[in-house]
């Protein structure tokens, strides 16, 4: 028989992190309706998604890598 611990939440405790996260997602929500009411009767070609995909993970990377940190003005 499983038991759960009742004190722990399901999702676990993340800390400090879980506002930044629900902050991310309903930012992604809210993206998906802007985007397709913007882009809805264009013809976006794949090259320039595929660019701006790779070149906002590289910045993402970046700013989460640590060495950086010190130089980065992130807050």
């Amino acid at each position: 028989m499983l038991t759960q611990n009742l004190e722990e939440p399901m999702w676990g405790n993340i800390g400090s992190y879980s506002g930044k996260e629900t902050m991310l997602l309903i930012g992604w929500l809210v993206s998906w309706p802007i985007l397709h009411y913007l882009w809805k009767d264009r013809q976006i070609k794949a090259k320039t998604i595929l660019f701006w995909f790779f070149a906002l993970m590289i910045a993402a990377t970046a700013m989460s890598w640590h060495p950086l940190f010190p130089y980065l003005p992130l807050t």
